[in-house]
């Protein structure tokens, strides 16, 4: 979900977003999943996972993620999973699909691509005699 409630498009994530800070780290699983993060004040979401050999999971990775940042610079939310690869490789889909939408979208889900002027049957495109033509 976004800070304003409604869900993101680019972070397709159940739990609300939350301001990482070291003290709030504390209370987060040490189990796999996913997470989410970005600027407070907005901008480029990053996605990561915390994988089997991820030191204290979740919360050990953005522990990592926090060093050299100040304190409620950074939001997040987060998934625990099992399957956080899988997960993970869904989300950074979701987030290539609305970023860059695929051809014959052209942004708006209309197909723009050019259509196929070859003729549909064996006639030729010309007025010049085929073979049977001129056999005859």
């Amino acid at each position: 979900m976004s800070p304003s409630g409604g869900m993101s498009l680019t972070s397709p994530m159940r739990r609300p977003w939350r301001s990482l800070t070291r003290a709030g780290l504390r209370a987060l699983p040490g189990d796999t999943g996913v997470f989410a993060l970005r600027p407070t004040a907005g901008g480029p979401v990053r996605y990561g996972m915390a994988g089997g050999r991820s030191r204290m999971g979740v919360r050990g990775e953005l522990e990592a993620c926090l060093a050299g940042v100040a304190d409620d610079e950074l939001v997040f939310t987060y998934e625990t999973t099992t399957s956080y690869y899988p997960r993970y490789r869904e989300l950074l889909a979701a987030q290539e699909r609305a970023e860059h939408p695929g051809p014959g979208t052209n942004g708006a889900g209309t197909d723009d691509r050019p259509t196929d002027d070859r003729p549909t049957d064996d006639r030729p495109t010309d007025d010049r005699p085929t073979d049977d033509q001129r056999e005859a």
